[in-house]
Formats: structure tokens, C-alpha cells, sequence
């Protein structure tokens, strides 16, 4: 299969880069085709701007997110990796879901997913949470 491995997280030695790491190594390892999409490290700006809605009007997309959809279509499998803050997913992730899977691209009826264009594909999420031990947070609440 074709993976595509999507982090986001601002902090390059952190839990997420980890997991992010053995991830593409084991995937890589079972003769998977991986590719990596590090958007914090690259970059990648998750606020929404006008130009993003161009593709509902017939335009041109800025290019990151046309990087990203490009990415997307050549997947058969995404895994995203991120970490859980204040009981939600970081701006990173949420505005690369808000931007890549545009109307138009990804979905055009959302009371029917079938007539989506983008075909279907097998997506996991690693979202992981804390930051403490159980004992440490025990300890905290004593």
C-alpha cells in the first residue's frame, strides 16, 4: 500500500516525532511505500484565507493545499499523528483537514458521501494524550 504519514506537531524531539518515526519505519518495514507530511515543520498555515474557497468557484487553490490533495491522491492509506490539546486536536491538523479536503476535491453533496470524487481509503489516527504518568497526575489531584 501507499501511506501517507501526516504529523503535526511544533516540537521536532517530541512523543509525537516519535511515534511518527516508528510508524514509517514499520511501515516501511512490512514493504509499504510510505511518505511523511511534517505540516509544522514545513510550514503549512491551517488558518483558512479567501483563496481556499477557490476551488468551490472553478480556481486555482493556493499551493500547499494543492501539495496536500496531491498527497491525498496518492495514498491508498493515511495515518495521522498528533497529539490531543484541551480535549481537541491542534489548529495544525483540524485547518489541514479545513483546507486539503476542500469542497469540490474531497466531497460536493454532504448528505450523500458517495458522490464524493475523492475515492475511499483506509485513514488511523494517533492521537496521543498527556503528558504525565497516572501516578504523577494522582499525586497532582492528592
Amino acid at each position: 500500500m501507499r501511506v501517507l504519514v501526516v504529523r503535526a506537531h511544533p516540537v521536532s524531539n517530541s512523543f509525537n516525532a516519535a511515534l511518527r518515526k516508528e510508524t514509517a519505519a514499520g511501515l516501511t518495514e512490512a514493504e509499504h511505500d510510505v511518505r511523511v507530511a511534517e505540516l509544522c515543520a514545513k510550514g503549512f498555515q491551517p488558518a483558512m484565507a479567501e483563496a481556499d474557497f477557490a476551488q468551490s468557484l472553478g480556481g486555482e487553490m493556493p499551493s500547499k493545499v494543492i501539495r496536500g490533495q496531491q498527497r491525498v491522491e496518492w495514498s491508498d492509506a493515511i495515518v495521522f499523528v498528533f497529539p490531543i490539546w484541551r480535549w481537541s486536536i491542534p489548529a495544525f491538523p483540524k485547518g489541514w483537514f479545513d483546507r486539503v479536503f476542500s469542497f469540490g476535491w474531497a466531497w460536493v453533496d454532504p448528505s450523500d458521501p458517495s458522490k464524493s470524487p475523492l475515492r475511499p481509503r483506509q485513514v488511523m489516527a494517533l492521537a496521543a494524550t498527556g503528558r504525565h504518568s497516572p501516578n504523577a497526575i494522582a499525586a497532582r489531584l492528592s
